[in-house]
């Protein structure tokens, strides 16, 4: 399905009341240089990641697995004390 779609039934899903407006959003398609997720568990690194370069207009091509594993951490890092 369309990633618009998805986010508006999602709003709608979760909300409960009112539409999402997306009429100002741009859908940034794949480019062949767009980094790959390779496992089952980097999903949401690899989404927020992406939503972070496109919302400061940098390029999503610098993604590396490095940045990718460090942004991971620094992101885990909060919640820490309460996985035990």
């Amino acid at each position: 399905g369309h990633p618009c779609r998805y986010l508006a039934e999602e709003w709608a899903d979760k909300k409960k009341q009112g539409t999402l407006d997306l009429s100002d959003w741009q859908l940034v398609p794949s480019q062949p240089y767009t980094p790959q997720q390779n496992n089952s568990c980097d999903c949401g690194v690899f989404a927020t990641s992406f939503a972070y370069l496109l919302s400061e207009n940098l390029p999503i091509n610098k993604v590396s697995i490095r940045m990718l594993s460090l942004y991971r951490q620094s992101s885990a890092s909060p919640a820490y004390p309460y996985a035990r």
